[in-house]
């Protein structure tokens, strides 16, 4: 038997307890002042504002999204930016340069939908 509860109960009675290799974690009611985050902590955490990429758009991006359209048909811009593997912003972003080109128009459930003339 790997652990004797007989010897652990008499170890506990005699008043040894065994030894631990490393201090005892500290919890929220046994933290010194000295041990509370700082201002270094949160820095090396935090990420500065402004920070994020600007999203360029590629120039095959239109191409991309009405091939997607008139394949899967009329597709909210969150639903296309999830079958292309984007980003909504991304996706937002292409979809409206295509409907102010014309190519693209909303549908009557408010999905984009590839416009007559640009019929494959």
């Amino acid at each position: 038997m790997w652990f004797n509860a007989a010897a652990a109960l008499a170890e506990i009675q005699a008043g040894e307890k065994p030894g631990f290799d490393h201090a005892p974690r500290a919890t929220r009611a046994t933290r010194t002042p000295e041990m509370q985050p700082g201002v270094a902590h949160v820095a090396r955490v935090a990420r500065p504002l402004g920070s994020y990429p600007e999203i360029t758009p590629c120039a095959s991006d239109a191409a991309a999204y009405l091939t997607m359209l008139h394949r899967s048909g009329p597709q909210t811009c969150g639903a296309a930016a999830s079958i292309l593997g984007w980003g909504a912003t991304r996706a937002w972003q292409t979809e409206a340069r295509l409907r102010a080109a014309g190519l693209v128009r909303y549908g009557e459930f408010g999905t984009a939908q590839p416009t007559e003339r640009n019929a494959p």
